[in-house]
């Protein structure tokens, strides 16, 4: 008899993913006060200092070293890090096209006007959407994250869109492109 493997639930997958680029974004941002920890003249700044304002003095340190798409590298980083934690999802994309501008379509929808109180009428609206209906559903690539329901549909289209791993990926790139300019003076982990 062959074992079942259960259900993954699409909310776990992006979490997961989401996960994943947070852990990423917090080296970059470990990796940039590091960075900033080495600058003479911010060196004594106070830990709560903005994430911004040390990746101008690390740009303007490094300035003869660093060219225009590595400057740009570290300033989206910086706004794509930011709108990832806050979960402001339809911003985190729209700071993804910073770097990277292509199609992004998750493919998720949203059926708003669902009268939870019979379960059966959700339903039916429900599967007609499903065999194509128009019942007032809409894709949420199409709308802005506003309010924290927004927040589970932005979630998981994100997650289709493959931009949770695209944000890994920048982070990388980021944190790579840091260690080279201090070569051994960050630690890798």
């Amino acid at each position: 008899m062959s074992e079942m493997h259960p259900l993954v639930s699409p909310v776990a997958v992006a979490t997961q993913r989401f996960k994943a680029a947070s852990g990423e974004g917090a080296v970059f941002e470990l990796k940039m006060r590091l960075c900033a920890g080495t600058i003479p003249s911010i060196e004594q700044l106070p830990i709560d200092t903005a994430l911004g304002k040390l990746r101008e003095a690390i740009v303007q340190h490094f300035q003869s070293r660093l060219s225009a798409a590595e400057q740009l590298l570290l300033e989206e980083a910086c706004r794509i890090r930011n709108k990832l934690l806050h979960c402001e999802f339809s911003a985190f994309r729209e700071r993804l096209d910073g770097l990277t501008s292509r199609s992004r379509d998750g493919g998720v929808m949203v059926l708003t006007g669902l009268d939870t109180s019979d379960p059966a009428a959700a339903l039916a609206k429900f599967e007609q959407m499903l065999k194509g209906a128009n019942v007032g559903q809409q894709a949420v690539a199409s709308t802005k994250t506003k309010t924290l329901r927004d927040v589970f549909g932005w979630l998981t289209e994100c997650c289709g869109a493959g931009e949770f791993e695209e944000a890994s990926v920048t982070f990388q790139k980021a944190c790579d492109m840091l260690e080279q300019l201090l070569g051994s003076q960050i630690p890798t982990p």
